[in-house]
């Protein structure tokens, strides 16, 4: 059985990368242009998020909307949420240009 062909416009760049999801604590796992999948344990209350992380002493601040959520592993609390992003941010970019 052939599987689809990855969907996605832009490329997705891996990263284990520390960050803040409404103040909670995640792991950026996957970023692109356009998008980002993170690792939390806090199950957000919203579908409009604040995403915050750190990279070369400059704090990145962005605005995303989830599109999904799924547990990582069914016997763990991790949920993998997947969120496209509103707008980027000049820092953001030259994240994704050194990555």
């Amino acid at each position: 059985m052939q599987r689809h062909a990855d969907r996605r416009k832009w490329k997705r760049i891996k990263t284990r990368t520390l960050a803040k999801m409404e103040g909670k604590s995640a792991i950026l796992n996957d970023v692109s242009d356009t998008g980002l999948c993170l690792s939390t344990h806090s199950l957000p209350l919203n579908k409009n998020v604040d995403i915050v992380f750190s990279y070369r002493e400059k704090t990145i601040a962005l605005k995303a909307r989830i599109q999904w959520i799924k547990r990582r592993y069914s016997f763990q609390n991790s949920l993998q949420i997947g969120c496209t992003l509103d707008e980027t941010t000049p820092e953001y970019l030259d994240f994704l240009e050194q990555h």
